[in-house]
């Protein structure tokens, strides 16, 4: 398949991580605005929002992307 650009804009402060899941299909990406945004990769549309305790430093997502792990500047590791 053939590369597309996808612009996004969904933050409203800098972005500081992002993440595929295993299978390339779910893009996650993670903010100083204490967002962590799911989206389908192809097409950018928004498919979810996770609001977290601080601003966002980084993400995993299981390999069943059943579940998203989450770490903040304030010292927190939350499990979705």
């Amino acid at each position: 398949m053939p590369m597309k650009l996808v612009a996004i804009a969904s933050h409203t402060s800098p972005v500081n991580v992002v993440k595929l899941n295993k299978d390339g299909d779910l893009l996650f990406s993670a903010s100083n605005d204490k967002n962590v945004i799911m989206y389908y990769a192809y097409s950018g549309e928004r498919i979810g929002n996770f609001r977290c305790s601080g601003a966002v430093r980084s993400i995993d997502v299981s390999g069943d992307s059943k579940y998203l792990l989450t770490t903040t500047l304030n010292g927190y590791i939350e499990l979705w």
